[in-house]
């Protein structure tokens, strides 16, 4: 199976139906993967570390962060004049079990380096999915490990 492809984890059990407890849990991880994504985009480290638990890991393209300490590393390197808006839509719940669950959702980036004010000349999107795993830690979730997979990049164009 392509890297890509979605598919459930045959090893956990599955969300059984679109409605009940699954569908709170997804409406919670979908909110988290949203609350990451704003933060980064206002470029508020703290409130996107927060959606981390403390030993969570980024796998990424260029590389892997473990722990919250290097995941705050790899946010302090991101260049102060790269503007980002991330749009996160088709959240998918693969798997639910306690407090664990997996997931899937797909992000559109826009990202421009510069010194002036919005608006800016609109750059082509990256396009990518978060492939994560989630921990729920007393009343909320937190992501335990997130592998970035990049699907279309300009960049390498």
């Amino acid at each position: 199976m392509q890297p890509h492809a979605l598919a459930p984890d045959p090893n956990v059990s599955h969300a059984a139906s679109p409605h009940g407890a699954d569908t709170q849990v997804e409406l919670s991880l979908n909110r988290l993967c949203v609350e990451f994504l704003n933060a980064l985009d206002s470029h508020d480290h703290a409130r996107a570390l927060g959606t981390f638990a403390p030993d969570a890991i980024v796998a990424t393209p260029a590389g892997e962060a473990r722990g919250i300490a290097e995941i705050e590393k790899s946010l302090r390197a991101r260049p102060g004049t790269m503007l980002t808006r991330h749009i996160c839509s088709n959240f998918q719940l693969l798997a639910h079990a306690g407090h664990t669950a997996k997931g899937v959702c797909y992000v559109v980036c826009f990202k421009q380096f510069s010194d002036g004010q919005p608006p800016l000349k609109t750059p082509l999107p990256i396009v990518a999915e978060y492939h994560d795993e989630y921990l729920q830690t007393g009343a909320s979730w937190r992501i335990q490990k997130r592998r970035i997979v990049a699907i279309f990049d300009p960049d390498l164009q």
